[in-house]
């Protein structure tokens, strides 16, 4: 019973070191590296996300904030798409970067459009979070979140990187966007999008479309080393 009862206990304390919880968003003490934090939303429900922040020198003074949108899956898909594409991705941009849960919801959905508007005030408000310096990102499921932002909440972001992901949009949009594709995805055709991507610049709209020629739709983890290449994208963005 004695072993039983360690046991259980070690377990506990390697499930609860993963997570850091708060009852509200101004009640989480932010840890630098990765951590999951789960809080109360304003209508009693329970939102995760994974969060990475920066060493603490660099946080003394406003950084950029991500929003990072996670693909397809179960409970907790956010967090090997956290781990294994956004921070390598990002390495080297210094931001704090917040993959929610997206509770196996279309990012469109009501819920979650709600959850990330809401991160997003509540980063501005208590972290130190430059709000000129906002970005959205988003693989496949979290790509096509990624333009329904774009579209439809353009005020909220600086920049938009959808990566694996197709969205008909021919009209302008009003933030600059940096879009990722594999020439070898079978679920989105780069060439559809390519055509999309021309009548929405011949709209007006500020659109950098990169196509991978090697990757395909199921190597997201292998989208890192082209989301390293939309820091200095970015930095230029923010300069303009």
């Amino acid at each position: 019973m004695r072993i039983k009862s360690t046991s259980g206990l070690f377990l506990c304390l390697v499930i609860c070191s993963f997570f850091v919880k708060a009852q509200s968003f101004k009640d989480i003490t932010l840890l630098s590296g990765s951590k999951n934090y789960t809080i109360l939303s304003e209508t009693g429900m329970k939102w995760t996300f994974r969060a990475y922040t920066p060493n603490k020198e660099i946080y003394a003074s406003k950084v950029p904030l991500v929003i990072a949108l996670h693909w397809a899956g179960g409970p907790g898909t956010y967090e090997p798409f956290h781990d294994c594409l956004i921070i390598p991705g990002l390495k080297g941009l210094d931001a704090i970067v917040i993959s929610p849960e997206g509770d196996s919801q279309s990012w469109s959905s009501p819920n979650n459009s709600k959850k990330v508007q809401t991160l997003i005030a509540d980063a501005i408000r208590y972290w130190n979070v430059d709000p000129n310096r906002v970005v959205l990102t988003g693989y496949s499921r979290g790509g096509l979140g990624s333009w329904f932002f774009a579209k439809n909440h353009p005020e909220l972001f600086s920049a938009v990187i959808p990566m694996a992901s197709i969205h008909k949009q021919e009209d302008k949009l009003n933030v600059p966007i940096y879009a990722i594709q594999g020439r070898k995805d079978n679920l989105f055709p780069a060439e559809k999008l390519r055509k999309w991507v021309n009548s929405s610049k011949a709209k007006g709209s500020n659109i950098t479309l990169i196509i991978n020629e090697n990757l395909s739709h199921y190597q997201g983890c292998d989208y890192a080393s082209e989301l390293q290449k939309t820091i200095p994208w970015l930095k230029t963005t923010w300069n303009q």
